[in-house]
Parts: C-alpha cells; sequence; structure tokens
C-alpha cells in the first residue's frame, strides 16, 4: 500500500513506536508534502522516528490502520498497550 492510496480510501492511519510503544495518528496529506506518493508503508515506517519522551527512538515503527468504531477493527493487528 502507498501514501497516495491511503489517501485516496481516506484511511486512518498510526504510526506505533516499536520500542516504546507510542501511537501517533499520522495525517497522510501531510506527509504527502514531505514525501513521494509511491512511498510505501514499509518505507514510511523505516523512516519514522518517536517524538515521545524517553525513547531513544530509533527503532523505527509499525504502520496500523484504524477500519472502524470497534476496539478490535485495527489492521494488521490490534495496537500492543504497554504499561509504564
Amino acid at each position: 500500500m502507498t501514501l497516495a492510496q491511503v489517501q485516496q480510501f481516506n484511511l486512518n492511519m498510526v504510526l506505533e513506536c516499536q520500542w516504546c510503544g507510542h501511537k501517533r495518528l499520522m495525517d497522510a496529506g501531510k506527509l504527502l508534502l514531505k514525501f513521494p506518493p509511491e512511498m510505501t508503508m514499509k518505507q514510511l515506517a523505516e523512516r519514522a522516528r518517536c517524538k515521545n519522551r524517553g525513547c531513544p527512538g530509533r527503532s523505527g515503527a509499525e504502520v496500523l490502520f484504524r477500519l472502524g468504531d470497534r476496539k478490535d477493527d485495527w489492521w494488521p493487528r490490534v495496537p500492543i498497550i504497554r504499561g509504564r
């Protein structure tokens, strides 16, 4: 899936830090101003860095999509809930 397809289908894209679990809702329109439309979600996840305090931000992120209103309507998986 490419960045242009995310915007075309109006998907809710969330980046989840692989180190601390911080989640951030991303706007595909704003990302298209920085990155080319043919950028894949794998490439975006590799370039993403966490801005959470206390996180070294070097481990990249995983791209998740919110598909509906139910708590388990996520793809490819439900976000991990990490305790502090």
